[in-house]
């Protein structure tokens, strides 16, 4: 723990400062224009019984897409923020059936 001339509290909240990563807003709008690729059905134009099927895509809380292929689109997901076209930031969540 960091010791301070203060008090505990003031010691235990120096320790969580040094733990902390100071950033600033990230732009999604990169990965939407590679989403608007990889899964560019208008999601208007999909009929209630064939969203069962669907992979939902969530970006940072939004519904932004579907796609058909839920291992295929994981498998791409993870390439792309291998290789840093995804910022470590952004949150990016799929809902559909279960990859193992």
């Amino acid at each position: 723990m960091v010791e301070t001339p203060d008090t505990e509290n003031s010691g235990l909240i120096n320790m969580l400062s040094i733990g902390c990563e100071i950033t600033s807003e990230t732009s999604t709008q990169p990965l939407l224009e590679i989403l608007r690729i990889c899964c560019p059905q208008d999601l208007r134009e999909i009929a209630a019984n064939d969203m069962r099927s669907l992979t939902r895509i969530f970006l940072n809380g939004e519904w932004v897409g579907v796609h058909n292929d839920q291992s295929k689109f994981v498998e791409d997901m993870h390439n792309l923020r291998r290789q840093s076209c995804i910022h470590h930031e952004v949150d990016l969540f799929f809902l559909g059936s279960t990859v193992c």
